[in-house]
């Protein structure tokens, strides 16, 4: 690994170990809000058949879970996450239990901002919570 690829991912991208599934490790794609375009949600499905058997979960936290992840691909796998505008940030997978920087995805309402019926669109204010928090190992 690279010092400076391993000092920008470090709290923003995390691999977890696996428990069960034959799977070493797997990670999870923080999509704040549950909003993801159509293209990045492409990019997400080629990183799970080149990374991950073409297998992803969508968990009920609005996350992207992929299994089989390969240690040696990390670096691979933090780059394209990035380069498409999402990251693990540990994800609760690094460490059992909350804790250093472990913030869960932050949950939302993926229609907000469409839903005719809603009071006011919440997801600007539920992106700039998650920003404050990405990558903040005091949290």
């Amino acid at each position: 690994m690279i010092k400076d690829d391993i000092e920008r991912y470090v709290d923003r991208y995390a691999l977890g170990f696996d428990k069960g599934e034959g799977s070493n490790q797997f990670l999870r794609v923080k999509i704040p809000n549950g909003i993801v375009s159509t293209k990045q949600l492409r990019e997400l499905a080629e990183m799970a058949h080149t990374y991950g058997r073409g297998y992803a979960e969508i968990t009920t936290r609005q996350d992207l879970q992929l299994h089989w992840i390969d240690a040696e691909k990390a670096l691979e796998v933090f780059r394209d996450l990035e380069r498409i505008g999402f990251t693990t940030d540990k994800c609760g997978q690094a460490y059992p239990g909350a804790r250093y920087g472990d913030i869960r995805n932050i949950v939302g309402c993926p229609a907000a901002g469409i839903d005719r019926d809603e009071f006011f669109d919440a997801s600007p204010i539920l992106m700039e919570v998650t920003k404050f928090f990405v990558g903040k190992r005091i949290y």
